[in-house]
Formats: C-alpha cells, structure tokens, sequence
C-alpha cells in the first residue's frame, strides 16, 4: 500500500484529532480497557493507536507494510517500536503477544486468510485479539467469506439430516412437517428409493 509523504496534520504528536479519529480511538481504546502485557498493532498506519495504547502495555510495537507510514510513526513516536512488515507476515515468534490490535486493516489486506492466520500464531493462548473493519455490513461479508467452506458443510449436514429424518417418517408411515423446498448441495446424492 502506497500513501502520501506527509499525513495529516492530525496524526502528529500532541495535534488534536478529527472528528472520526476520535471516536476512532475512544472506541479502540474502550476495547482495550484491562489488557496488559505486551501488545501489537497489526497495522499500525500512522502509529497514532499504538502512541494511544501504549500506556496501558509494557510493551507495544506498531507494524505495518508501508514504509511512509512506519517512517512517519517512527520519527513522530519514538522512543516506541516501529518496523515494516509484509501484509500477512510479521516475523514475530510463535505466541509473542497478550493482545493483538487489528484496526480497519483486513478489508485491506492481499489474503484475509493469511492476516488471520498469523494473528492467531502470534497470539498467546488467553490473549485478546481486538479486530475493527469500518463497517458492518463489510464484517459480515468478511466472516461469510472466512466461514463459507464451513457453512456449505454445515448445510449439507443439515439437509442430509432432515432428509434421514423424512426417510424414517414416511417409514414409519407419518408425514413430514412442511418445510420450504430446498436444493440439493452440489455433489449430493439422493437415498435409493428417494423421490426428487
């Protein structure tokens, strides 16, 4: 991801914040109320977050796979840790952090997958991982797509299951409950005896 050479004037140390930013970081910051340890922002952008979270932690460091951004977040807050990452790779060891900070960075990312993935290898067991996307409607798309192997496998299960259900009705010579008309998954098949 490429960005300007300058950000905004309201990402400098000490600048007030605009409207979105604000509620931005109150929210992030809400969200992280309790967490302790040592901390990662995925992500970090501009480095603005980690700058605001980094008091709680006893360790925060900002990545991100823009080399303006973490320059810019290097200079504006030192003494913190900033440093360039690839967008689904950070090269942190296995369980290296107690809480993870991922905000409006996975509709942005080459492979939600990987992001994830590594997430959850950085990730201690217990620890929190905090993930913001900049609308509903966008999280949703998101886990639909994250889970929709699963959720094909689920409905499959399903349907299989109510049709064993049907077969052991009319068995037993009673009806089934109505029930809406539903498609076969593709690659199923139809008990022997089974009407269409």
């Amino acid at each position: 991801m490429t960005s300007p050479s300058q950000p905004p004037a309201h990402f400098r140390r000490g600048a007030v914040p605009d409207a979105h930013q604000a509620r931005r970081a109150a929210t992030v910051l809400d969200l992280a109320t309790g967490l302790r340890g040592r901390a990662l922002d995925y992500g970090c952008g501009w480095g603005d977050l980690t700058a605001r979270l980094a008091p709680q932690f006893d360790e925060i460091v900002g990545v991100d796979a823009d080399a303006d951004r973490v320059a810019f977040a290097q200079a504006e807050y030192a003494p913190l840790q900033f440093s360039l990452c690839a967008a689904e790779r950070t090269g942190f060891a296995d369980q290296s952090f107690d809480a993870i900070f991922s905000i409006v960075v996975v509709p942005f990312v080459p492979s939600a997958d990987q992001y994830l993935d590594e997430c959850r290898r950085l990730v201690r067991p217990g620890g929190t991982l905090v993930i913001m996307f900049p609308n509903p409607e966008s999280l949703r798309m998101s886990i639909r797509r994250w889970r929709g192997k699963i959720a094909q496998g689920r409905a499959m299960i399903d349907q299989a299951e109510r049709r064993q259900d049907e077969i052991l009705r009319r068995q037993q010579g009673q009806q089934p409950p109505p029930e809406e008309p539903t498609a076969m998954p593709a690659g199923a098949t139809q008990a022997p005896g089974e009407s269409p």
